[in-house]
């Protein structure tokens, strides 16, 4: 049952990733460049987080010190596509064949919303909702 959750969380994730809609100003990159966020769930099981990107928006630092590469959404269509032109993000851990963490969010003003972590270990995964508030 876990292993389909992930399954849906990955297929969810490439969707963000893929197709998300609407104008930009700038790309998710520029717009959580340098930011740091303070991260809570609504599951009362799952501790919050915080998470740090580095100063061009391609990486980010969760609060552990773990490093995850993240990618923007594209935006347009097959004809004219605008890779990881979106406010959608993405971000997945180093390739480890025991672990993977993975996140994923849109970013809407000085918030991340729409969030989704997922952790595996070892065949079994777990996936939470959260919101992130922006820290100046």
């Amino acid at each position: 049952m876990k292993k389909i959750e992930f399954v849906r969380l990955g297929v969810a994730a490439l969707t963000l990733i893929v197709g998300s809609a609407g104008a930009r100003a700038d790309d998710c990159h520029e717009l959580v460049a340098n930011r740091h966020y303070e991260c809570a769930s609504n599951d009362a099981e799952t501790s919050g987080f915080s998470l740090r990107f580095s100063e061009d928006g391609q990486l980010a630092i969760l609060g552990d010190g773990e490093v995850l590469v993240c990618f923007c959404s594209s935006l347009g269509n097959v004809a004219q596509p605008d890779v990881e032109g979106g406010r959608g993000i993405a971000c997945v851990d180093h390739i480890d064949p025991g672990a993977a963490r993975l996140f994923s969010a849109r970013i809407q003003g000085r918030k991340l919303t729409q969030g989704t972590f997922a952790a595996t270990a070892f065949g079994a995964s777990e996936v939470s909702p959260f919101l992130c508030d922006r820290v100046e």
